[in-house]
């Protein structure tokens, strides 16, 4: 890797990051962060990493070279400064350095590995046809994607976009899953609404707000999204402002009374409806006015902010209660499931955390879209819901490194690190490992998804002639309106 001529391709793309737009500040190099910072804690704290990089990569080569090492040695010695094989947060940077052929920029600061994992309901007939025609060798389609770590969520929607092959046309959100919302939450209507704005938006958020950056007119829309996923980033997203998310929580009141009607499955109670006690009319509704359903146990008077978070959920219904703040970080909600030492967090712990940043955010509001309240890791795994009608639904789960990939002959950890600089010289998502061909807009989800690729690769040898034509005529049509959506032309490859 001594020779740089394959960052040769990208070379014309690495200064997008370096422009300046309303939701990318300008990004300063190394050179003027030395000049103008060098006494900041930070940029000295990230030159004193560099140096020690250096160290322990003259060390390591030192012992290669003597006679007296043993494997278990260099063994020892390379799994706790970064030389392992699938090495990619944990990568010496002297190692990366040295590979690219120049210094590696100070931001981002690090990288992590992104799954993403497309849910499906296809039968076996189904998942048949997605493997001869679709590409697909695993389970499921997915994508392996290097990421910077400080990539907020609203760019990851856009890097999701052009790694399915979909067009930007409809909504989207980012959740998460019941079980991590209750563990946040301690599985109180209260913990709930102290998440808002700090971990989850505000259900009343403004329509608008969740557009913000939906800006596209004409030209590539390819490019239009690699604008969208390069960093550095900024959110605009006044909606999720602190001071903003709280103002529109104002309507719910933690001591107003509901009816909250159980039934139970697997031995596991769950809520499955709730009722104010009031009603609209500010009429007080009996609860022997409340019928139960035949499936039902009981129904019980509660205060909101003992409800169970599922209960909340009933009560919400033009958006969902467990949606994400899309201003997040992913390295700062998603947990690595390959690091130990991060639990996930409460939102007690995060309030704990932000009391510094609550007790002066009336003097920070003018500055909130630079500041943030500090999110730990709440979650292992995130979902991410597409269009839906079509009812497309991604898994993400993310890990520091990638020694399952490099074991399983996926990728060499040439490529990996060549990924690794990548990402930190454009400062945007690499994709490492994909399984599976590219999807498209409005073609009726996964079960649709296969039907296409059944009906663009019709089987003849049992057909008549009248058939085969008939059969053709179809193909024809659908692929005319698959190119219509640029269909083969989108690639997962970014």
């Amino acid at each position: 890797m001594q020779n740089n001529n394959w960052k040769d391709k990208w070379k014309k793309e690495a200064s997008m990051s370096y422009k300046a737009n309303p939701s990318r500040p300008h990004r300063i190099d190394w050179k003027d962060k030395l000049k103008k910072y060098l006494m900041d804690p930070q940029y000295k704290a990230a030159q004193e990493k560099e140096e020690e990089a250096a160290k322990k990569l003259q060390e390591y080569e030192a012992l290669q070279a003597k006679p007296e090492t043993t494997p278990e040695d260099l063994k020892a010695f390379a799994n706790a400064n970064g030389f392992f094989s699938g090495a990619l947060w944990s990568r010496n940077h002297a190692a990366l350095a040295k590979a690219s052929g120049e210094r590696i920029p100070v931001t981002p600061s690090d990288v992590i590995r992104l799954h993403l994992e497309l849910i499906d309901d296809w039968s076996k007939e189904d998942h048949d046809v997605v493997c001869k025609y679709g590409g697909l060798k695993g389970r499921r389609i997915s994508r392996d994607v290097v990421v910077p770590a400080d990539m907020p969520l609203y760019a990851m929607h856009f890097m999701i976009q052009r790694l399915f092959g979909w067009s930007n046309s409809h909504p989207h959100m980012f959740e998460l899953p019941l079980d991590a919302v209750m563990n946040m939450t301690k599985d109180t209507g209260e913990g709930w609404k102290n998440a808002v704005g700090i971990v989850l938006r505000s259900p009343n958020m403004d329509e608008m707000d969740e557009y913000w950056t939906d800006d596209y007119v004409s030209g590539s829309f390819a490019n239009w999204l690699r604008n969208k996923y390069t960093g550095p980033y900024l959110s605009r997203c006044v909606g999720e402002y602190y001071v903003e998310c709280k103002e529109t929580m104002k309507s719910f009141d933690l001591d107003e009374e509901y009816y909250v009607a159980f039934y139970e499955n697997e031995g596991k109670e769950w809520v499955s409806r709730t009722y104010p006690v009031v009603n609209h009319d500010g009429k007080t509704v009996d609860i022997s006015e409340i019928k139960l359903e035949e499936w039902e146990t009981r129904i019980e008077k509660m205060r909101f902010r003992d409800m169970p978070v599922l209960a909340v959920y009933r009560t919400i219904y033009e958006r969902s209660a467990f949606s994400l703040l899309e201003r997040l970080p992913v390295s700062s909600v998603l947990h690595c499931s390959d690091d130990s030492s991060n639990d996930l967090n409460t939102v007690d712990e995060l309030l704990e955390q932000n009391k510094g940043y609550f007790d002066a955010f009336e003097h920070l509001r003018a500055f909130e879209a630079y500041l943030s309240p500090e999110c730990s890791p709440v979650t292992n795994r995130l979902v991410y819901s597409y269009d839906f009608g079509d009812g497309w639904q991604v898994i993400i789960t993310a890990t520091r490194d990638c020694k399952d990939l490099v074991e399983n002959g996926k990728l060499t950890q040439e490529e990996l690190d060549k990924a690794n600089i990548k990402c930190r010289e454009l400062y945007r998502p690499v994709t490492i490992v994909v399984d599976g061909g590219v999807l498209m807009d409005d073609v009726g989800g996964t079960t649709g998804y296969a039907e296409f690729l059944r009906t663009v690769n019709p089987e003849i040898d049992d057909m008549d002639e009248d058939e085969i034509e008939d059969a053709m005529i179809e193909k024809e049509e659908m692929l005319d309106w698959a190119r219509e959506q640029e269909w083969k032309k989108n690639s997962p490859w970014i």
